[in-house]
């Protein structure tokens, strides 16, 4: 049976996503979409032929359910690298996150690989966007831990842009990025030096009378 507010919600956010882009696509049609790895023959120790395994509280908010554990290469269905786009997949938050080296991601994630890391990062900030997530909201279902079934993912709408348009957009957020990075440190030292003047202050003034 259908279930209506879902399928409201979905015609909803089609609607919008007409109206934002020109063209669109399932995101089948442009990526491979699969589950990541079952928490099977983990390891605590890191040595040259394993991988870290990725679990959703490595990149959100709670308890990280494994710590820091490792995977055969051998025993891992699906590595993930800067080409993937790692969308988490179970509970009441959407997490989305690009690898910056080779890891095994647990089976909350859906793993989105792409041909480039630049449609990547692209496509990861559609994700988090405010349409994205209502897209990815609108597919999760469960009365008790929402999910959201794999093939579900796969017909999701997704923007279809060009490969000039691709490159033109995540040289822009690589920059924005980096800008954003630039001001957060100089934020950051700001402070610094406003706790250094207010302990010099306090120094100063707690010094008595120098004349005394």
């Amino acid at each position: 049976s259908w279930d209506i507010r879902k399928v409201v919600a979905q015609r909803s956010i089609r609607a919008d996503l007409e109206q934002e882009y020109v063209d669109l696509v399932t995101l089948e049609d442009a990526a491979d979409v699969s589950m990541g790895n079952r928490p099977e023959n983990l390891v605590e120790e890191e040595h040259g032929d394993t991988l870290g395994y990725l679990s959703i509280s490595d990149i959100g908010k709670g308890r990280n359910r494994h710590g820091d554990r490792y995977i055969p290469r051998d025993d891992t269905r699906i590595i993930a690298d800067e080409t993937c786009v790692l969308i988490a997949t179970i509970g009441e938050h959407t997490y989305t996150h690009i690898p910056s080296e080779p890891v095994a991601p647990a089976q909350d994630f859906a793993v989105v690989q792409f041909k480039t890391p630049e449609e990547a990062l692209v496509y990861e900030t559609f994700f988090a966007s405010d349409l994205g997530q209502r897209q990815i909201d609108s597919y999760k279902s469960g009365s008790r831990i929402a999910r959201v079934n794999i093939g579900d993912l796969r017909e999701m709408l997704i923007p279809n842009l060009s490969t000039e348009k691709i490159q033109s957009s995540a040289d822009a957020i690589r920059n924005h990025r980096q800008r954003t990075a630039e001001l957060e440190e100089k934020k950051k030292q700001l402070e610094r030096e406003k706790e250094a003047l207010n302990r010099n202050i306090s120094d100063f003034l707690s010094g008595g009378d120098d004349g005394e």
